[in-house]
C-alpha cells in the first residue's frame, strides 16, 4: 500500500491573500475558498498521479500495490492511523535531515512516526545534491 498524507499546511491556509483593513468581505472570502479548493485539488491529483507512477513501477517489478491519499492537517498522525487501521506491518517514510531549530519549529514527520507507530517504521534519509 503507497499512502500519502496531503497536508492542509502544504495547502496552503489560502489561495488569495486577505489585507487586514478589508475585515470579513464576503466576496474576497469566497474568491480565497475557491482558490484554496482549486489549489487542494490541483495537489490531490499531483499526489494520485505520483502514486500511481510508484503502482505501476512496481506492477512492472510483479508486485501488486494500491495507493491512498488523504488531507490531513497533522501528517505523523494520519499515517500511524492509517497503517494501523490497514494492518501495515511495516512503514517506509523518506526524511529531509532537518535537525535543530527547523525539525523543532516545523516538526518532523518521520520522527512521530517512528515514536508512535503501531509497528516498525524503516525511514531513508534524503540525499542532498
Amino acid at each position: 500500500m503507497l499512502f500519502h498524507c496531503v497536508t492542509l499546511h502544504s495547502l496552503g491556509e489560502s489561495g488569495v491573500p486577505i489585507p487586514v483593513d478589508l475585515g470579513m468581505n464576503v466576496q474576497l472570502m469566497d474568491q480565497a475558498y475557491q482558490a484554496q479548493s482549486l489549489r487542494m485539488e490541483r495537489d490531490i491529483k499531483q499526489a494520485e498521479g505520483l502514486l500511481q507512477n510508484y503502482c505501476d513501477a512496481a506492477a512492472k517489478q510483479g508486485l501488486q500495490v494500491e495507493f491512498d491519499s488523504k488531507i490531513d492537517g497533522d501528517p505523523g498522525h494520519c499515517i500511524c492511523e492509517y497503517s494501523q487501521n490497514w494492518g501495515a506491518d511495516l512503514i517506509v517514510l523518506g526524511r529531509r535531515g532537518r535537525t535543530g531549530l527547523a525539525e523543532a519549529f516545523l516538526g518532523s514527520v518521520s520522527n512521530y512516526v517512528v515514536h508512535h507507530a503501531s509497528c516498525s517504521v524503516f525511514v531513508i534519509q534524503e540525499v542532498k545534491e
